[in-house]
């Protein structure tokens, strides 16, 4: 893989004058050091339940450690729904380095994150040249609060893994374009391979590769005729294609993984027009995130669909895009950056109907690259004096490290990202909903009554969340319960569980003729359920018709014969 014409012209990063390599390497000195300021206290933060639980802590396969049959599983199959057979392999490892102690895992993504943001600053400095511009553009993306649920949540190992070695591509990429050769070659595409191996979200590095082609690396050129130039960007096409091939395939195979886990679906998500023509308010919310790190969450909630909030986000996106066409000549690295960040979010941006969130702050660990080196040249670019460009870099990163040491706070634990999420969205029902379920499995259920509360107000005719309601005032207050559940079956009659606990709740009010109907209903609805058998067997029980009770609990024990409480009404009629 070699031709002379495509050997890198590397254009100067700025004409301003250098920091000196002492400084460089103390800059990143201090820049390593803050990531492990801002991290190492994770080592006392538990598993987040939910995905860290399924993915790592609980998953069949990942808790036995590193095994020939983990080697083989993770390579074919998926995790969680996505195909990411490196980092599955680097959960398995944490698991034979530190078992269950949460500590362990949280540190080992620290650690990758440490290597994406030392192999950034090399792949920017070797590419570029510039110390200066390189250091800043890395402290921007290692103190990001942006990166915090990346780094502070064990399961999002996946992008710190895809994003080391897209950094490491970056950087491979740097001394290939100097030195072409298959040697070269092959490392950046053994890098870019390990990135997709990581995570899928890596897809987008032919064209980052083929941005950094046109700038810093000057490899498209300026000289010689169209044919010439033409045959030169052909070329640089060429050498991304087989990146592009694998990248492909790799999005294939997740996009299966993701449909038998039953992730790509339309359902519980806005309409495909509609997700369709919100990618532009997604970019645009992205960007402010980038810029006004204040309204981050651990899960946001789709926005209302407004028709003009749409379009002015299309209009931004093209308005951005063709100022920075038009200044590409005098500021080429706005439009790097501006380009990387659009080509980065591509996979995640909602053009598929992936999931049931718009967005999520993780997906800006790549696409935030772009948007630092954007930043970082067009700060260090500045004709102002030297004193003010280090003052404007030095605030921009301990204001942003003082927003990701609060950030971090957020991971804590499981609860303290349920606070997060209702402090953003107070508004939202469903979060107020999961909220309350959590708290009832904490056994708190004056709490979780109190956050059920708030949750039917806010969406009274979602029948799940009356269920719910009355659920966590079954034992505390049954008359109440009752009403509630009464509720839930006039707003769905097919919640066999809401039928069944109205019953239940009946009984426990001393009224058992009146709970014999929705039993029976329960019975109809549930017929592999044991549990509104035994509750229509007990109610039959009470109101003497023993012939009726003791068929129903009979059938129930041939759905479970173990079932305590059936052969303890069994008893009682004999």
């Amino acid at each position: 893989m070699k031709s002379g014409k495509s050997k890198a012209r590397i254009q100067p990063a700025h004409e301003l004058r250098d920091i000196t390599p002492g400084a460089a390497v103390a800059g990143m000195g201090a820049v390593l050091f803050a990531v492990v300021v801002l991290y190492a206290r994770t080592a006392r933060f538990p598993f987040i339940e939910g995905d860290d639980w399924s993915m790592v802590l609980q998953h069949p396969v990942v808790r036995d450690g590193l095994t020939w049959h983990g080697l083989w599983w993770a390579f074919s199959n998926s995790l969680y729904g996505i195909w990411m057979p490196l980092t599955a392999l680097t959960h398995m490892a944490d698991m034979s380095l530190f078992g269950d102690q949460a500590g362990g895992h949280h540190l080992a993504n620290m650690f990758w994150h440490l290597l994406s943001v030392a192999a950034f600053y090399a792949a920017l400095r070797g590419l570029t040249g510039a110390r200066g511009a390189s250091l800043a553009a890395t402290a921007l993306f290692a103190v990001h609060p942006l990166a915090v649920e990346d780094v502070a949540w064990v399961s999002s190992r996946k992008d710190l893994v895809g994003g080391a070695f897209f950094a490491l591509a970056l950087l491979a990429h740097g001394g290939y374009a100097r030195r072409p050769g298959w040697l070269r070659y092959a490392a950046v595409f053994m890098a870019g391979l390990l990135a997709l191996l990581g995570k899928t979200s890596a897809a987008p590095l032919p064209a980052v590769l083929l941005l950094l082609d046109a700038w810093p690396l000057g490899r498209f050129g300026v000289e010689g005729g169209v044919k010439e130039r033409a045959r030169r960007a052909l070329w640089l096409l060429a050498e991304k294609l087989p990146l592009l091939a694998v990248g492909a395939a790799v999005s294939v195979v997740t996009w299966q993984a993701q449909h038998a886990v039953g992730a790509i679906t339309e359902k519980g998500v806005p309409p495909s027009t509609e997700r369709m023509a919100s990618v532009g308010g997604n970019y645009v919310h992205y960007l402010t995130e980038y810029f006004w790190p204040f309204g981050l969450s651990p899960q946001h909630v789709f926005p209302a669909f407004v028709l003009w909030k749409v379009t002015a986000g299309w209009c931004l996106v093209a308005a951005l895009s063709v100022g920075v066409i038009a200044f590409r000549r005098r500021c080429p690295w706005v439009a790097v950056g501006w380009f990387w960040f659009l080509a980065g979010l591509v996979p995640v941006v909602g053009l598929l109907p992936y999931g049931t969130v718009p967005y999520a702050d993780r997906y800006m660990y790549i696409p935030g690259m772009g948007l630092a080196v954007l930043v970082a040249w067009s700060v260090t670019a500045l004709p102002v004096r030297a004193v003010v460009r280090f003052s404007l870099c030095a605030v921009a990163v301990l204001v942003l490290s003082g927003l990701a040491w609060g950030q971090v706070g957020v991971w804590r634990d499981t609860w303290s990202m349920y606070e997060r999420k209702l402090k953003v969205y107070p508004n939202n029902a469903a979060t107020f909903a999961r909220a309350a379920q959590w708290l009832s499995e904490q056994g708190d259920l004056e709490r979780a009554t109190k956050y059920d509360r708030e949750a039917v107000r806010l969406a009274p005719e979602m029948d799940e969340y009356c269920y719910n309601l009355g659920t966590d005032l079954a034992r505390s207050n049954p008359g109440e319960a009752a009403q509630w559940f009464e509720k839930a079956t006039r707003l769905n009659p097919k919640n066999g569980n809401a039928w069944d606990n109205l019953g239940e709740a009946l009984l426990r009010l001393k009224r058992p003729e009146d709970a014999v109907a929705p039993l029976g209903e329960a019975v109809r609805l549930l017929p592999n359920n044991p549990t509104p058998l035994v509750n229509l067997g007990a109610a039959l029980l009470r109101l003497g018709r023993g012939d009726e009770a003791r068929a129903a609990l009979e059938k129930a024990l041939v759905l479970d014969p173990q079932n305590a409480a059936a052969k303890k009404n069994l008893q009682a009629l004999r």
